[in-house]
């Protein structure tokens, strides 16, 4: 939780962004002294925002130019003004008509709802569902892809290939030969396979303590990657997200993370686990997605959670209109799977 601010300084730090938003460019002292928010002369205003700046809420890309905000400052400004969002009458009596009148199966429901999100607030939609297809272990290799870093390859049952890394940075593991690497994918895929979850699942000896170690730590990441096949993700207009950035370079890396299903559904799951509704920029521990916010909510059925659904966007996000939309939408879908 970032600290209480000055209400002046507030008030300005919440002008800067509602115009960076707004226009992409950096905000002066002077504009925010035009807009009426702020009862301050201007070179009251510079001071407050070179504090601002400080404290670390804003910076300047150059000198001599305005102020954007930062992490640190959308992150105030989202705990601090959060609450009081609301759709305009257009959007909400447009999200009123569709779940009035939709009808048909769920999963062309949730398809149809993430359209209908990222029309709301023009980002990229993304949502998770509760997987319809069973999916058995069939195979499990772990593979040394460096002195402290592995990964665990998993096919399934519907031929589907799985990849996750796993760290093996401990001391005890350095040096692992390609023999104990070998003997722990055996092992793994012995115990795992036909297996559709790994609640009750123990590990057997193989008489080799690293091979042991690592068919432990194996059995972790395999775990990690059968609780993300629980949820399927659908994405909808992953080019909003995209025309967002203007170096091909970043827009690459944004685009090839959006690709990769047990990143994103474990990102959503850990947002919503955490209690949060807003991740921002460093927030999300992707590097690719440092210039990135998501606004994600659950959805319910019966007091269960079975998905969850949200916008990524940059950090120059509308957040009111976000929130305010994906909480609509999430409460949409709640009520209407109720209905069956």
């Amino acid at each position: 939780m970032v600290d209480e601010l000055e209400p002046r300084k507030a008030s300005i730090l919440r002008v800067v962004i509602d115009e960076y938003v707004r226009t992409a460019e950096p905000v002066g002292s002077q504009h925010v002294a035009s807009s009426g928010d702020v009862r301050a002369s201007a070179a009251t205003i510079r001071n407050d925002m070179a504090a601002l700046e400080h404290e670390g809420y804003l910076s300047q890309p150059h000198v001599s130019a305005g102020r954007i905000p930062t992490d640190k400052g959308y992150r105030y400004f989202v705990d601090k003004f959060q609450g009081s969002e609301s759709l305009d009458s257009r959007s909400s009596l447009l999200l009123r008509d569709f779940f009035e009148h939709t009808r048909g199966e769920i999963e062309q429901l949730l398809h149809e709802t993430s359209k209908l999100l990222s029309t709301l607030t023009n980002y990229t939609s993304v949502l998770t569902a509760a997987s319809t297809k069973t999916r058995e272990i069939r195979h499990v290799q772990l593979v040394q892809l460096s002195p402290t870093l592995a990964m665990a390859v998993m096919v399934d049952s519907t031929g589907a290939i799985r990849k996750n890394l796993f760290d093996i940075s401990e001391p005890e593991l350095q040096g692992c030969s390609d023999e104990s690497f070998e003997r722990a994918s055996n092992l793994l895929t012995r115990t795992l396979r036909g297996s559709v979850d790994l609640g009750s699942v123990e590990l057997a000896k193989t008489g080799d303590p690293l091979a042991d170690q690592l068919a432990f730590l194996g059995s972790q990441s395999v775990r990690e990657m059968v609780d993300v096949d629980d949820e399927e993700l659908v994405i909808n207009e992953a080019s909003k997200v995209a025309n967002s950035f203007v170096a091909v370079e970043q827009v690459g890396r944004v685009l090839e993370t959006l690709e990769q299903q047990i990143l994103v559904v474990s990102l959503m799951k850990s947002i919503v686990d955490r209690g949060q509704t807003v991740s921002i920029g460093e927030e999300n521990g992707v590097d690719s997605l440092i210039d990135c916010a998501l606004v994600i909510a659950p959805y319910e059925f019966e007091g269960r959670r079975v998905g969850s659904i949200g916008v990524i966007g940059p950090t120059r996000m509308n957040y009111p209109l976000a929130i305010a939309a994906v909480q609509q939408v999430s409460q949409g879908i709640g009520s209407r799977r109720a209905e069956g």
